[in-house]
């Protein structure tokens, strides 16, 4: 057995070189998630970034073994480097999910209320009034808030808000925002159809929707309000 002086250094080494080649494994790790996440609108945006790391890389591929001198600088440099496109992605992404959830909770509920019971073609206007406005100023606000994400990416990113790539990105975020407007949409003719479908409203046996009467006049007849004019 050789003495424990003998041993130390290749102890030592054995240590640096498994750190070494765990840092290299979180590089590449990190690297590939990058690429297989990033959407083609998000790409442009992080290219700069992106280049940056593949000249670094490209230097420890071409250049460097496990002998050579700077290996821990290449991986700290690699690291840093990394860490910092990362980052600005993660940033995207926890924004991009957030504009998502906005637009998804637009379509919980319907453009439309339906009473416990039957009311007058009034009280039912008075309610989808304000019903709507709640709903509209919850919209409103949700635009703001998706708006707010925006601005928080352009300024993770440090790109011009001229800037070609950055406009297509504003467009991708727009269509998430009509997507959820046309969600709510269907969401809310569908409701609308269930209340008016006999057969739906035989199914689920829902009163009635609205209360209208029917007045005699001696051979007259008259509803209360008039259907006519509510048509």
């Amino acid at each position: 057995r050789p003495p424990r002086s003998t041993l130390f250094p290749y102890t030592t080494l054995f240590r640096s070189f498994r750190r070494q080649t765990g840092n290299c494994d979180l590089i590449v790790n990190m690297y590939n998630e990058m690429q297989t996440v990033l959407l083609p609108v998000e790409r442009p945006l992080l290219k700069g970034h992106l280049d940056k790391i593949d000249g670094v890389l490209a230097k420890g591929i071409k250049n460097l073994n496990w002998k050579s001198n700077g290996v821990d600088i290449f991986l700290s440099g690699a690291m840093s480097d990394m860490k910092e496109a990362d980052g600005i992605l993660t940033g995207m992404k926890q924004n991009l999910h957030k504009a998502e959830v906005i637009m998804a909770k637009w379509s919980e509920v319907p453009l439309m209320l339906r009473p416990t019971k039957p009311v007058t073609v009034a009280d039912f206007k008075d309610l989808q009034k304000s019903m709507l406005n709640q709903k509209y100023a919850t919209m409103k606000q949700g635009g703001d808030q998706v708006n707010a994400l925006l601005k928080d990416t352009n300024k993770k990113l440090r790109v011009s808000s001229g800037l070609p790539d950055w406009k297509a990105y504003v467009d991708f975020m727009n269509n998430i925002v009509v997507e959820g407007l046309v969600k709510t949409t269907i969401v809310s003719m569908d409701f609308l159809t269930d209340q008016i479908d006999h057969e739906a409203i035989a199914k689920d046996h829902k009163s009635p929707l609205l209360e209208i009467e029917l007045d005699l006049f001696g051979k007259d007849v008259s509803f209360r309000p008039d259907v006519a004019e509510q048509a």
